[in-house]
């Protein structure tokens, strides 16, 4: 996961194309040998995957509950998951079920723990419940089987939380298919900033958290091979194939007696595409999703710490300014911070308790300038808000 992650930070990486591009054959090349090895050893008929019951099961435990799913969540992604001190993370990896498609690993997620994997009459993958009867083949669907399993679970939008959830809750967050290469980084970058938030505002709420995926993903950091040899298949995907006989070569699960699946393992693809990244293949990028858990180490919790005056802070008419701290949580110990605005540092003498604490700062911009404000854990430098700003001084500033 290591390089997997390395590949990706290199992507948007400042240095020089040269040197850029030089550690990325470096890493895909080692990527290769490592998916090669994976290739010899991997049995998809002998996997059984934890992935199927995941929210039923873990729903059934005493205390509250939150599960956040996330679309396409790779392991070396969750490893960058380290919101605050004061919260224990468990992570583990576990393998989804194939192929490694949204519509099959949110059904796993979504099932009773018993299931039916069966083909329809397009050749696409239905999972359908064997305690309920519900097919698991759209988003109502799969939240109807929950419900129908587990009584008072409600469903969450990860984009917008209200302030009370239910004690026993799902949350869910965007796909990421219809995402180009550079929206994909992006937004893996921000999704790593805004999960921080919520697992703090959640593990404050009193919630054990529980973090899974339907998949993961492939990315190609060159061009990706195109296997077009698909006469001998009667349904092709970008990363899997359908075939009526038994292939020679690759990662190969027999459906039943009459129908194989061949998947790509490596930085091959069945179909042409402009795509950087993809998933429904046997690669351990795409099937090693993680389990993370996040419990609060009570005694060492802080207190969450917020801008109360956001509103005024949009736009500025002077350079000295007056930035008003307050903590809105009850559970904890008071917390240090200090403010960092522009790369700029300003130390805050007091501790953060329930009232609010004023601070002054002059701002070293000029007209029209933006500015970003944020406050940071003194200790291991966590952000714990901001808010973003304009300088648009008076007019009688000029004369």
């Amino acid at each position: 996961w290591r390089f997997d992650n390395l590949d990706r930070i290199l992507t948007h990486s400042p240095l020089p194309h040269t040197i850029r591009d030089w550690a990325k054959k470096k890493i895909n090349q080692v990527k290769k040998r490592i998916n090669e090895k994976w290739q010899e050893l991997f049995q998809p008929e002998s996997v059984s995957s934890e992935q199927v019951g995941f929210i039923y099961k873990t729903l059934q435990q005493n205390g509250k509950h939150a599960i956040i799913v996330v679309d396409a969540l790779r392991y070396e992604v969750a490893q960058q998951i380290n919101p605050s001190q004061g919260i224990k993370k468990e992570i583990r990896g576990i393998l989804a079920t194939l192929p490694s498609i949204t519509s099959v690993g949110m059904a796993a997620l979504f099932s009773s723990g018993k299931v039916n994997r069966i083909m329809n009459e397009k050749n696409s993958f239905l999972i359908v419940d064997q305690q309920t009867n519900i097919p698991l083949d759209t988003v109502e669907n799969r939240k109807k089987n929950i419900q129908k399993l587990i009584d008072g679970v409600e469903f969450y939008d990860f984009q917008s939380l209200p302030e009370e959830l239910c004690e026993k809750c799902v949350i869910t967050t965007r796909c990421l298919d219809d995402l180009g290469h550079d929206e994909l980084i992006k937004y893996t970058d921000l999704f790593i900033q805004d999960i921080h938030q919520v697992i703090v505002s959640l593990i404050e709420k009193g919630f054990t958290i529980h973090i899974i995926s339907d998949h993961g993903f492939y990315y190609f950091g060159t061009d990706p091979k195109i296997n077009e040899t698909t006469e001998d298949a009667f349904e092709t995907g970008p990363r899997y194939k359908l075939l009526n006989h038994h292939p020679h070569s690759g990662v190969v699960e027999v459906f039943n007696d009459h129908i194989f699946i061949q998947y790509a393992s490596d930085d091959t693809v069945f179909q042409k595409s402009s795509k950087n990244f993809w998933h429904g293949g046997a690669s351990i990028q795409e099937i090693l999703i993680p389990v993370i858990t996040f419990l609060p180490v009570k005694e060492t919790m802080k207190r969450s710490v917020k801008i109360y005056n956001k509103e005024h802070l949009d736009v500025v008419r002077r350079n000295k300014i007056e930035v008003i701290l307050y903590s809105d949580t009850i559970v904890g110990e008071p917390r240090q911070v200090y403010l960092e605005v522009n790369q700029r540092r300003f130390e805050v003498d007091d501790l953060i308790h329930s009232e609010t604490v004023k601070i002054i700062i002059n701002l070293d911009i000029k007209d029209g300038d933006f500015f970003v404000i944020e406050v940071r854990d003194y200790k291991d430098g966590t952000l714990l808000d901001q808010v973003k700003g304009r300088y648009e001084p008076l007019r009688e500033k000029y004369f």
